[in-house]
């Protein structure tokens, strides 16, 4: 029985994967037949280097050709693995041939409300599990100057795409200047020590003079197509100055993800 996954119709044996001959970044398909409006073209064992450090979507065109990219399931193609590299090396496979659990022209992006146990970076400054009745993450009292402060993000999947992020809280002031900014960044790991680096951090700084929300509307970033892969774990690093008689605090971190 062929099986329908757009206008190309393969059988759900064909395209298996060959363990024997993949290895590293290279992956060997066996041969099958595709159906294109009744005629049947033979594709013969293709073999396919994928993409380090990604999300290769791996499919066969109505013209039977096996490809993969690092971007989608492409209309008009039918879908054959979803496979994550990481580290020269295949980290997870996920079979589409015959019921695909998700139709890539469907995923879904979802907006995380976060409020994890934060912790104070190398500037001190900001207070974490203050001896009160409220949920707050954290509150920075006034005279900081660049009080650092780490959010740990770790509710993501494999294959998720990080679009987004933004801070939820509020600044609190009668006339002094405060600021605050975020970079979401990621760690690696490393066999000398998890890797370091940014992701993507607000364009400038959020600076306010008088009482003021902390939203998606004034502390955001957007236009990220960070996909989530094994091996690596995520954080926001938050930096924040206030003056004399100016105070801030945060409730949470709204992380937006596409879930393929």
């Amino acid at each position: 029985m062929s099986v329908s996954l757009s206008h190309v119709l393969i059988e759900p044996t064909a395209f298996a994967m060959q363990p024997t001959h993949t290895s590293g970044l290279t992956l060997r398909l066996s041969g099958g037949d595709v159906s294109i409006g009744g005629t049947a073209i033979g594709v013969t064992n293709p073999t396919l280097t994928l993409a380090d450090n990604a999300t290769n979507f791996v499919e066969v065109s109505a013209a039977g050709v096996v490809s993969a990219n690092t971007t989608s399931f492409t209309a008009g193609a039918a879908y054959l693995y979803r496979v994550v590299t990481s580290g020269g090396k295949i980290t997870s496979v996920q079979d589409w041939r015959s019921s695909p659990a998700v139709d890539p022209a469907h995923t879904t992006s979802v907006v995380r409300i976060r409020s994890p146990r934060a912790k104070v970076g190398t500037t001190a400054g900001w207070v974490v599990a203050a001896a009160d009745n409220l949920g707050k993450m954290a509150t920075l009292p006034q005279s900081q100057t660049s009080a650092t402060l780490v959010i740990p993000l770790d509710d993501f999947k494999v294959g998720d795409v990080i679009t987004g992020f933004s801070l939820a809280g509020s600044i609190q002031s009668v006339g002094g200047t405060a600021t605050i900014t975020a970079d979401l960044r990621s760690l690696t790991d490393a066999a000398a020590g998890a890797t370091d680096a940014s992701v993507g951090a607000m364009a400038a700084p959020l600076s306010v003079v008088a009482n003021t929300i902390v939203s998606a509307a004034n502390a955001a970033k957007t236009g990220l197509t960070e996909t989530v892969t094994a091996g690596k774990r995520y954080y926001i690093l938050v930096t924040a100055t206030t003056a004399a008689s100016t105070t801030e605090e945060l409730q949470a971190v709204n992380v937006t993800v596409t879930e393929v």
